[in-house]
């Protein structure tokens, strides 16, 4: 349990303790800036193992007062960023990522296959959605494994904008915006359909909150 009360399972055992002086000495200074330095250094030269016991140390010094988490988070992050997919595929748990640019399932799936991932990631909620991230992202997979969604994107969906995700921040894909078009043809007026009332308050209760949170607008038809 962390010192802010959040469970973390990271979907591994503790591997035995091997001795890293420099890992060491970072951790016990409690500096955030050089963890953080020091998570870049571990990614950059591919040396994954450290990464990892970095990462579980940061974790553990948050009980001692140290406040270590983004630096936790950052390795996570790296490694599913950049890691071979059996080290990114054990972090795709709950607990995970948690002040990580993006969701370590978008992360995973932009970077490696699914069948490259699937042997290592847990059996939870997570791994559905990390495989629908790859179907998103043009996957053929098996139904189940998507659980009630299509193993593969269907002929009427539209092209989804997806994020990059990269080491100096997140570069999100600009919308699709259809063309306006004039549903009524000239001269006819639309009434709507009377069993629409349910879907269109539905569709506006799902996506209202933009609207009273911003200056959008919100309004369905049916």
């Amino acid at each position: 349990m962390s010192a802010d009360g959040m469970g973390v399972d990271d979907g591994t055992d503790d591997p035995p303790y091997v001795e890293d002086p420099v890992l060491d000495r970072v951790i016990a200074l409690g500096d955030l800036d050089e963890v953080l330095r020091e998570v870049d250094r571990r990614a950059d030269a591919g040396d994954w193992d450290g990464l990892d016991r970095l990462r579980r140390q940061a974790r553990a010094a948050t009980e001692r007062g140290h406040q270590l988490w983004p630096a936790s988070s950052w390795a996570e992050y790296r490694t599913v960023l950049d890691g071979p997919a059996d080290a990114a595929g054990r972090l795709v748990v709950e607990g995970t990522g948690y002040l990580a640019p993006g969701p370590l399932t978008e992360v995973a799936a932009q970077r490696h296959r699914w069948q490259d991932l699937a042997p290592h990631v847990p059996v939870g909620p997570l791994r559905a959605v990390l495989a629908g991230e790859c179907v998103v992202r043009g996957a053929d997979l098996p139904d189940d494994e998507v659980h009630e969604l299509p193993g593969r994107l269907l002929g009427w969906e539209p092209r989804y904008p997806l994020a990059e995700y990269r080491t100096d921040g997140v570069r999100p894909d600009e919308p699709v915006v259809p063309a306006p078009t004039d549903p009524a043809p000239a001269g006819r007026v639309l009434a709507e359909e009377p069993d629409a009332a349910d879907g269109t308050r539905a569709l506006v209760a799902a996506v209202g909150h933009w609207a009273s949170h911003g200056e959008g607008t919100v309004r369905a038809v049916g």
